[in-house]
């Protein structure tokens, strides 16, 4: 059955008008905008009424309806609570203004025809036809007789199986659907050979442009929601611009992570929103701040792997780029293909600035330097269990040198992907199994006819034998998968060693809670239906994916690959971080026997929040409207059961109990910040801190400390026997416990560790006037404009 999308659409002149007078869009939306004056702090027995002055716009500390954990957390006595509330007083309290530079370039941009950057595209989408009039139309005939022959083929498959089902055979098989398709491409092949090649190029044309251009309308309605905010935010930096400090309100969800509340403009929002903010406060860099500048620079062009002294000479190297893209931004283009375009602009014209002066150590800045953390999660997990390799691997160990006594940083997703590609080459040696199958038993019971026992086992004994040769198909089919993936170019960076872009992602939400099934969806949606797509563009429908390089001949072929994949990855991230995966794991049956218990799983995190998991259970209900007295309309909608939901608090317990400690880490960071160091601006984003270039040095030593105090010792110990406390006597036996904590020496040498906090942004890259290949997606040529790899 044809599947038929139908979209509503604004006319060209009702949206433009809408573009050019996006006053009343602001107007009408209902969102709350930053403030201009310093918003009222959080206080303890307060979970509303900090922030805004008045009661027009009304907002609570957390964003949760739970009122009796409100309650609780209005009676909070916890020593370290403080920190909670000082921290997002801070985190609110930091005075901004809107960066005129960066407001006039957007200004500029939506004016024009062309996308920039990674903004939406302002002009109407076109799709050039390749084909003439005469031969468009021809086209159209042809694709109707095509979807006929295919309709009739499939018709004939229909009466062909339903005379088999008659005749007994079992038409649910992989043989016998094998054998449809093979059908009904007879008849595919058939219609080609009947019209010939000249019309068969045409058709394949006109197929080509008619996917275009769907494509091209789909992406026109996608970017009409994008443009009509990116013109509202644009007011609204309009509207504040005369202002000299303007603040934006923080709120943290269950979890305790902060999250700024002004929608569509503050420091957590895209690249152009965060380009659009500075610190209302200049400050004199001095010689650290002076090399912080550069660093920034460098890790928002996408050099972030060198170490600083690498950095800061990526930046020297490229000087006339970096002045000629602020001098011409809408001429000189080079600066649309850094890794964040719009900060890079902000940064660098600063940079400019000092570099014209005499002493650049003596200019004063506005810019927040951004300091990322190495995969927070494993970060977090790998320093609480005192995990040498997850420290190793995050950057939370001094750094080690090369043969030329350079400092180079490690690499978490490089090197999972190094132990993945290591077990896929077991799984296609036979040594490793790249999936669970089940054990083979043939169970006995005394019966009084041993003729019918014997006929018994004598069944099961078949059932098992279909079994195992229907798993050893399996297992060839994985060690297949193995083979290609390990010769895939996309995938592999070497012979010994998958792409880290492979395994990125996966390598991430471990730590989070992902697990092989998960990975296995992630795999699929980032690379493999990515680069089906990409040649089924190119080959068609019917076509061969495999001529163009791709590995596998169908998509369900790839998806059946990605299972090994995930499972290979989760493999080999619990191999590199054994400690931290063992954490996960115990969480996780903590959660679960709470909820046998008839519980939803709590906890305090080491400032005092209590975080409760409010997974429930949901029932589905039916709504029935009637509009203007005669269109009957059933809507279906569902409600909480209030019975816990044993599935989502297990699934949750891991990544939450994470969350919730960068969210103590960050909050604590601030307030001490601010208390002891005078670091009053900050610009945060979870495990993000961005502070002037002048305090960056401060900042990243507080950061490393408070983390080192924070989790200490005790705080599994004390976990363990707040979850162990709500789970029921009968269930205690069952609990997984934690590890064991390694080396407490590991702890002293974070604190001296030079790039835990070490900018770990996305693409790596540097110019220059050559076409490359991207590792990450080799089977494919790029050109962008002036850029190569720089690594």
């Amino acid at each position: 059955m044809k599947h038929i999308d139908t979209f509503l659409k604004l006319s060209p002149k009702a949206a433009a008008r809408i573009n050019k007078h996006a006053e009343a869009s602001i107007a009408a939306a209902n969102c709350r905008l930053p403030m201009i004056v310093p918003p009222v702090k959080w206080t303890r027995g307060m979970t509303d009424g900090g922030a805004y002055l008045t009661a027009f716009s009304p907002m609570s500390l957390f964003k949760t309806r739970n009122r009796s954990l409100l309650k609780q957390l209005r009676e909070v006595e916890h020593p370290e609570f403080i920190h909670f509330l000082d921290g997002h007083n801070v985190a609110s309290r930091t005075g901004h203004i809107i960066d005129v530079d960066t407001l006039n370039l957007l200004k500029m941009i939506v004016n024009q025809p062309r996308q920039f950057a990674k903004l939406p595209s302002f002009g109407e989408p076109e799709v050039e036809c390749p084909l003439l009039d005469s031969e468009v139309e021809l086209g159209r005939k042809l694709r109707a007789q095509y979807e006929e022959a295919v309709k009739k083929a499939n018709k004939e498959n229909v009466e062909y199986t339903a005379r088999k089902k008659e005749e007994g055979v079992k038409t649910n098989t992989p043989e016998f659907k094998k054998k449809l398709q093979w059908k009904r491409k007879e008849h595919v092949e058939k219609f080609y050979k009947e019209i010939g090649d000249a019309n068969a190029s045409i058709l394949s044309t006109f197929n080509q442009w008619r996917t275009a251009k769907q494509k091209a309308r789909q992406r026109s309605v996608e970017q009409a929601g994008a443009r009509s905010n990116l013109m509202r935010t644009i007011e609204i930096a309009d509207s504040l611009k005369m202002y000299t400090s303007i603040y934006f309100p923080t709120q943290s969800d269950d979890r305790g992570r902060v999250y700024y509340a002004t929608p569509l403009l503050n420091p957590q929002g895209a690249d152009h929103e965060k380009a659009l903010i500075l610190f209302d406060v200049a400050k004199e860099i001095g010689k650290t701040g002076w090399d912080w500048l550069r660093i920034n620079v460098s890790n928002l062009m996408g050099y972030d792997k060198g170490n600083f002294k690498q950095r800061i000479a990526y930046v020297e190297a490229h000087r006339d780029m970096i002045e000629s893209c602020v001098a011409n931004p809408m001429s000189d283009y080079r600066w649309e293909h850094t890794d964040k375009p719009f900060q890079f602009l902000q940064a660098a014209r600063e940079l400019v600035q000092a570099w014209k002066m005499e002493d650049p150590t003596k200019f004063k800045s506005r810019v927040g330097i951004a300091c990322d953390a190495s995969c927070s999660g494993l970060q977090i997990l790998g320093t609480l269990t005192r995990c040498e390799s997850s420290m190793k691997f995050t950057n939370c160990l001094p750094a080690e040198v090369d043969e030329n006594g350079e400092e180079f940083m490690q690499d978490i997703y490089g090197e999972a992907a190094r132990i993945a590609a290591e077990l896929m080459r077991k799984v296609q040696l036979g040594e490793l199994e790249a999936r669970k199958y089940n054990e083979y038993e043939v169970t006995g019971r005394p019966l009084k006819d041993p003729a019918k026992e014997a006929q018994r086992i004598a069944k099961q004994l078949a059932k098992i034998e279909k079994q195992k040769a229907k798993d050893e198909a399996q297992r060839k089919a994985d060690r297949e998968h193995a083979e290609k993936l390990l010769n895939w170019s996309y995938a592999m960076k070497d012979e010994y060693s998958f792409t880290r872009n492979w395994l990125k992602r996966n390598t991430m939400t471990f730590f989070y809670g992902s697990a092989q099934f998960g990975m296995r969806d992630q795999l699929i949606v980032d690379h493999l239906e990515p680069e089906f797509n990409k040649v089924i563009e190119v080959v068609g429908k019917d076509g061969d994916p495999t001529s163009l390089g791709f590995p596998w001949a169908t998509l369900k072929d790839a998806k059946d690959a990605a299972t090994v994949a995930g499972n290979i990855n989760y493999e080999a991230i619990c191999k590199m971080a054994e400690r931290p995966a063992r954490v996960m794991q115990s969480l996780q049956r903590y959660a679960e026997l709470i909820a046998k218990s008839g519980r939803k799983m709590r906890w305090t995190t080491p400032l005092g929040l209590i975080v409760e998991q409010r997974y429930e259970k949901v029932e589905k209900f039916k709504v029935d409207s009637m509009i203007t007295g005669q269109k009957r309309i059933q809507t279906t909608s569902q409600r909480h059961t209030g019975e816990v939901d044993a599935n989502g608090q297990k699934n949750g317990a891991a990544p939450n109990w994470v969350h919730s400690l960068d969210a103590s880490l960050l909050l604590k960071v601030l307030s001490l910040g601010s208390k002891n160091h005078g670091l009053n601006h900050w610009r945060i984003v979870h495990d993000s801190f961005a502070v002037h270039a002048a305090d960056t040095e401060t900042m990243v030593t507080l950061l490393k400390n408070t983390m080192a105090d924070m989790l200490d010792r005790d705080l599994l110990k004390r976990t363990a026997e707040e979850l162990e406390a709500q789970i029921d006597e009968e269930y205690r036996d069952q609990i997984i416990p934690f590890p064991e904590l390694g080396d407490e020496a590991l702890i002293d040498k974070l604190r001296s560790a030079q790039y835990p906090f070490c900018f770990c942004l996305k693409n790596t890259i540097t110019f220059s006037n050559e076409i490359y290949k991207n590792k990450s997606n080799s089977s494919h040529i790029y050109l962008v404009h002036t850029l190569e790899p720089c690594l």
